[in-house]
């Protein structure tokens, strides 16, 4: 085979491929004559006619002209925006070869980040493929002179006009059926980007597992007209409708939401059940979006933390108190942190609704407040963590091998901090077990549980 250097592919150039790999995000792997390629929609073992689109110092990036050679695990997307949508890049692979993948994406993160082998077991399939999100954004934006809504375009913030997506609740959809014929007919005004003028940012909503409905408008301020009307046709419209609030965002900023809520009709929150426990639910509420694989998942995490009578429980990043208040039926004592101020009060809330009285919460730092917490109690028998996405950082967990909890749990979203931080563990604990969960179908998304036991 020529070496990489000895060849030189242009941009518009065409050549046949076949993939041999998948990248983290899901894009097929091939090479040709030393030159590797990333392609989006293709599968391993495929080959394909394909075009350069860009040419980088050691890779380049191809689209797809012709597949030569179809897999067996080739599904056909169901999704009219499939190929302009950012979201669900992987509706062209059959949902068994979507389980496969993210598994192998932990396997591949753990070995090579984190130089682990430890047992990872199959991925858990999540029990819905679509129709699963309990909750959804949607932007804004005008397109010659037409409004239009749906989601963001791969790496840009060009909106792809729909009035379905596939992987929401039906009635997340109705709401963002509705809502867009009322901006339409009421030529409301949208926010730009460029220019910072307009009003509305983006649509949002949530369904709960109770099957109360929460919806609303992003907006730069609160004058909005004919809100009325928009609230009656929901109403009518959209069954268990329990709340339609405004946020208010009037930064020229990124950040979707802003600081201020106003809610314009009903409850500032709606009603969630899991396993039993009722948790009251806001905008800003961190809340699993795959209703009916997150009850699977905490199952799995309270299998692994094996919490008894007798225990003391610490649950860090702990938002409105799910995991922590599951753990607070099993345990003596447990403790939740949470940096966000409205989603301890939540989590309080949610304590004294669902009578637990050996659960108390902390507003703060998770690394400043831990290491507190962790002087003032004898001993930590358990330890939850279910970090962001960036992980968990170096001074906290520091300061959780210095304290020595004897089990840990790790509840992560993404495969890679998690390996960066199980290595740093591993000198003090025995990384058990880990199980992929599928909480995100027809994307390469995946939540990953950790079980840790101190040596």
């Amino acid at each position: 085979m020529k070496n990489f250097k000895q060849k030189k592919y242009s941009k518009s150039e065409e050549l046949i491929i076949k993939i041999d790999d998948l990248t983290v995000d899901g894009l097929g792997v091939g090479k040709a004559d030393g030159a590797v390629f990333f392609c989006a929609g293709l599968i391993p073992g495929e080959r394909a006619k394909v075009k350069v689109i860009k040419a980088a110092k050691k890779y380049y990036i191809a689209k797809t002209i012709e597949i030569l050679d179809s897999s067996k695990n080739r599904a056909s997307p169901p999704c009219s925006v499939y190929k302009r949508c950012g979201g669900c890049s992987l509706q062209h692979m059959a949902y068994e070869t979507q389980l496969e993948f993210k598994r192998n994406r932990v396997t591949n993160s753990f070995q090579r980040i984190g130089d682990l082998d430890i047992p990872i077991y199959d991925t858990v399939a999540s029990p819905e493929e679509y129709n699963y999100r309990n909750k959804a954004i949607f932007p804004v934006s005008k397109l010659n002179d037409e409004i239009v809504v749906g989601f963001y375009a791969k790496n840009s913030h060009y909106v792809i006009d729909t009035d379905f997506c596939m992987i929401q609740h039906d009635r997340i959809n109705s709401i963002l059926k509705i809502i867009k014929s009322w901006l339409k007919e009421y030529d409301i005004s949208v926010y730009d980007e460029n220019s910072h003028l307009g009003l509305v940012r983006h649509i949002f909503s949530r369904v709960s597992s109770t099957g109360e409905v929460m919806a609303g408008l992003i907006v730069t301020n609160e004058n909005l007209p004919n809100i009325d009307s928009l609230i009656a046709e929901l109403s009518e419209k959209v069954e268990g409708l329990k709340s339609f609030s405004l946020n208010i965002n009037s930064r020229k900023t990124n950040a979707v939401l802003g600081e201020k809520t106003l809610c314009v009709f009903g409850e500032k929150t709606i009603s969630h059940e899991i396993d039993g426990l009722i948790f009251e639910v806001g905008l800003k509420s961190f809340l699993q979006v795959n209703t009916l694989q997150t009850e699977q998942l905490y199952a799995m995490a309270l299998e692994y933390a094996d919490i008894k009578d007798s225990d003391t429980v610490i649950d860090l990043f702990c938002g409105i108190g799910t995991i922590t208040l599951l753990a607070a039926e099993k345990a003596k004592k447990v403790y939740g942190i949470e940096y966000v101020d409205e989603a301890i009060q939540s989590a309080k809330n949610n304590a004294v609704r669902n009578g637990i009285a050996n659960a108390e919460f902390i507003c703060g730092d998770c690394t400043e407040e831990y290491a507190l917490l962790s002087k003032r109690i004898k001993s930590i028998d358990v330890l939850i963590a279910d970090p962001p996405r960036k992980g968990v950082d170096s001074e906290l967990i520091e300061n959780i091998l210095n304290s020595a909890p004897n089990r840990i749990v790790y509840v992560s979203c993404d495969p890679g901090t998690l390996a960066r931080d199980l290595k740093i563990f591993s000198k003090n604990y025995d990384i058990i077990e880990t199980t992929p969960f599928d909480m995100f179908p027809q994307t390469t998304h995946c939540e990953v549980v950790t079980k840790m036991k101190l040596k």
